[in-house]
């Protein structure tokens, strides 16, 4: 069953970037609230969608002016090991959303960002939050939302560690999750007190959709309520899968980092998100389902 939203619920709805689980999540919510939905698509349309109405990325031009409400979520997120494509970074995650604010005037843009616009900034991070040497992922994903923020009806949220099945499998959970499932054995850098907030895609989407429906603009946050250790999470992978064996190996100095998303959950009044240990069951039953 869909949310209760308000009376200025978007009907007519452009979300670009279809294919990331978010926009999927995204498109869900929207088509379950009534609205009406065109997708935007780069090279893959994701899984096919009732009701769910698909134009390629070249096609933006030819679309109307008359959405109320454009969902940026497409971004260029470099992979752990990858060599970042400075030029990539600039185009989709700076000049793309440049190009959709000015063709669509009209319409609320709510631009998907990241925690990494903060950089080395100390927690607990707010919404608020003044940003600190950010990496060249951040600084584009910053300057995205500069870009967002001169368009006169705007949201940005930056997502903290956002999870749930068809993630990549390269990120900390899927490959914990593996792990477990493959070998029976969780090994940890340090002692593993490294700690950080998640939050599952449909809480993420929740949050866009909201952001949406709200006249005034703002930064919002995306961020479970509480913050997790790497051990915490790893014992709590073992709850749901038998006999696995952890430990620790090394040094970890990764920095932790906490986020307050109390400002964001109470303007946009939706209840705090899930906590890990709802979630992680669901993602776990997926991977087990690929294995």
């Amino acid at each position: 069953m869909p949310d209760t939203y308000n009376d200025s619920f978007p009907q007519k709805c452009l979300v670009i970037g279809i294919s990331s689980i978010l926009a999927q999540e995204i498109v869900r919510q929207l088509l379950g609230a009534g609205a009406q939905v065109t997708g935007v698509y780069h090279r893959n349309t994701g899984p096919a969608v009732e009701g769910l109405k698909l134009v390629p990325i070249a096609a933006l031009n030819t679309l109307a002016d008359d959405f109320d409400s454009v969902f940026f979520i497409s971004a260029y997120i470099p992979r752990k090991g990858e060599q970042i494509d400075n030029h990539r970074l600039f185009d989709t995650n700076v000049a793309l959303p440049g190009q959709v604010c000015a063709r669509f005037p009209r319409a609320r843009v709510v631009y998907a960002s990241s925690v990494s616009v903060y950089g080395q900034a100390p927690s607990p991070r707010t919404e608020q939050s003044a940003v600190l040497t950010p990496t060249a992922y951040g600084i584009s994903k910053l300057w995205g939302e500069d870009v967002v923020k001169a368009h006169p009806l705007h949201a940005i949220v930056r997502i903290s560690s956002m999870y749930g099945p068809g993630m990549h499998a390269e990120t900390f959970l899927p490959f914990l999750i593996d792990a477990a499932l493959h070998t029976q054995q969780l090994t940890l850098l340090g002692e593993g007190t490294r700690r950080q907030n998640y939050i599952c895609v449909a809480d993420a989407a929740r949050v866009f959709v909201r952001a949406a429906a709200i006249a005034d603009n703002g930064v919002f946050l995306a961020a479970d309520q509480l913050g997790y250790t790497n051990r915490e999470v790893a014992e709590l992978v073992a709850q749901y899968i038998p006999d696995v064996a952890l430990t620790y190996t090394g040094t970890d100095t990764t920095p932790s980092f906490d986020y307050d998303a109390t400002y964001t959950y109470k303007t946009l009044g939706l209840p705090m998100p899930q906590l890990l240990a709802t979630g992680l069951s669901e993602l776990i039953l997926w991977k087990q389902r690929l294995s």
